[in-house]
């Protein structure tokens, strides 16, 4: 099971302030994939999903690994 950090903010403004610092901290490996972790859950994708064609005109999601 993953673990998961939970952070209450005091303010808004605390919270984007936290989040571009995390972001600025990050190499752009690190971006790219949060970026498609993002992608991921947000259409509610699994890793079988990513496997399988595409027609041309949808949105192609690439995975980078080194």
């Amino acid at each position: 099971m993953r673990k998961t950090k939970v952070r209450v903010f005091a303010s808004v403004k605390e919270q984007e302030e936290e989040l571009i610092n995390y972001w600025a901290s990050i190499t752009p490996l690190e971006r790219l994939r949060n970026l498609h972790e993002m992608i991921i859950h947000s259409y509610g994708l699994t890793e079988e999903d990513m496997k399988k064609p595409r027609p041309d005109n949808s949105i192609r999601i690439l995975y980078y690994r080194p």
